[in-house]
């Protein structure tokens, strides 16, 4: 696919995303006042069998630390861009907090798209090897947004109200809640 093919399916799917994110605030509200979460059982205190300190790296973790960590997809541009988007070269906070976070997330279609949003004229490089991670980012939104339609509190949210008892019943059996009103 085109790198403007990807670009589309992009912000179509941020703004998708951005909209299920939206309905899922208010269905989270209405969940939180139509439902207790019960108490979790207490849990009983683990024993430790001797009184030796824990070891400074945890077992099967000596390989990870060992391993220099792979490169992070996007770093070129990340570095352009932080030129731009840093407070103290006239960037605002929140663009370089949101550059910051499609870096740590390796959104490389998103720091182009931004960097497009705001008129900088970055050249894509290796359009054929950053193919993969554009549909790597567009997965992530995707599942982003599968995500949210099989919460209890969407299904709660879009449920009508004739279904509503039933539900209920479900939820409070798979969710460990309680329904306040019923």
């Amino acid at each position: 696919m085109s790198y403007k093919k990807w670009v589309y399916k992009y912000k179509y799917l941020k703004t998708e995303e951005e909209e299920f994110n939206k309905k899922m605030q208010k269905f989270i509200i209405q969940f939180n006042k139509d439902f207790i979460v019960n108490s979790p059982p207490p849990q009983e205190a683990k024993q430790t069998s001797s009184p030796v300190d824990p070891p400074l790296i945890e077992e099967g973790k000596e390989e990870e630390i060992l391993e220099p960590k792979p490169k992070k997809k996007g770093k070129d541009l990340y570095k352009k861009l932080s030129k731009e988007f840093h407070p103290d070269k006239g960037g605002t906070d929140n663009d370089f907090k949101d550059l910051n976070s499609m870096y740590e997330d390796e959104n490389v279609l998103g720091m182009y798209v931004k960097a497009e949003e705001l008129g900088l004229k970055i050249e894509v490089e290796n359009e054929d090897e950053l193919e993969e991670t554009f549909e790597n980012t567009c997965n992530l939104l995707q599942e982003k947004i599968d995500h949210y339609v099989t919460t209890a509190a969407w299904r709660w949210g879009i449920a009508k109200e004739e279904e509503k008892e039933i539900l209920s019943f479900l939820i409070e059996q798979q969710a460990n809640v309680t329904r306040r009103n019923k």
